[in-house]
């Protein structure tokens, strides 16, 4: 922790911040090396390694403050590290400083790209509801409209699940099925809008996943009915009947 690069003196100097003097009788200290900072008086070239979640490549580092935190995306377990270890496992978002591959859900409330741009996402985390996380994930991405997912940890897009029939799915990031589908149209699975219109001879009550065809004694003529009309006087309407032209009286 000490040198002296001159002669004739009672005393060493004190080795100086960002350099290691790490062996008895040292005439020039040495440069800190990548991984480690130094402040002064470091007699050991591993005395100070920069911390889990943090690393350094770069020498002569004089303080612990200036080890770079963790890449987002990338995580860094171990003290002492030049590089990043690698990346964020899937199922797990790792917006910068991660100490795990696998972080735990509690190291920080969610911050990702449904709440913030994922270049400001600076939490560590399991992927949440609605959401997906592939390897090196920043920031959560969220499942897209006529998707949900109420799972935590999904991997992949394919794994966000298409909305159910009978709803619609119309926002980002679901994590429940919760909207009907409308009267007068039909909603099947993975439906993001409700605009396929009932069918002739059909009718769609809310929450239709498809057409259900008129009883038998009556019709529909026209498309977007939530209801099929009784057959006229004179006239016979069999099942799924869309005009009363087309029977016979």
């Amino acid at each position: 922790g000490y040198y002296q690069n001159d002669t004739g003196h009672g005393a060493c100097k004190t080795c100086p911040a960002g350099f290691v003097c790490d062996g008895d009788g040292t005439v020039a200290p040495s440069e800190c090396p990548s991984g480690y900072y130094c402040p002064p008086g470091t007699s050991i070239a591993t005395q100070h390694p920069c911390a889990n979640g943090t690393f350094n490549n770069v020498t002569m580092l004089t303080a612990a403050d200036e080890c770079q935190a963790c890449l987002p995306g990338m995580y860094c377990d171990r003290p002492g590290l030049v590089t990043p270890r690698g990346d964020c496992e899937v199922g797990y978002f790792c917006g910068g400083g991660s100490t795990s591959a696998t972080p735990d859900r509690d190291e920080g409330s969610y911050g990702g790209e449904s709440c913030v741009d994922a270049t400001n996402a600076s939490t560590n985390g399991l992927c949440p509801p609605g959401h997906y996380c592939p390897a090196g994930s920043r920031a959560p991405a969220r499942c897209p409209i006529g998707t949900f997912s109420t799972s935590p940890g999904l991997g992949a897009l394919s794994e966000c699940s298409a909305c159910t029939a009978g709803y619609v799915c119309g926002k980002e990031a679901q994590t429940a099925v919760s909207e009907l589908c409308p009267e007068r149209f039909y909603c099947p699975s993975g439906t993001s809008e409700a605009t396929k219109l009932c069918t002739v001879g059909h009718f769609c009550e809310e929450g239709s996943s498809s057409p259900e065809s008129c009883a038998a004694g009556y019709y529909q003529n026209d498309t977007g009915q939530s209801a099929c009309v009784p057959c006229p006087a004179g006239f016979v309407c069999e099942v799924g009947s869309g005009s009363t032209s087309s029977v016979e009286p």
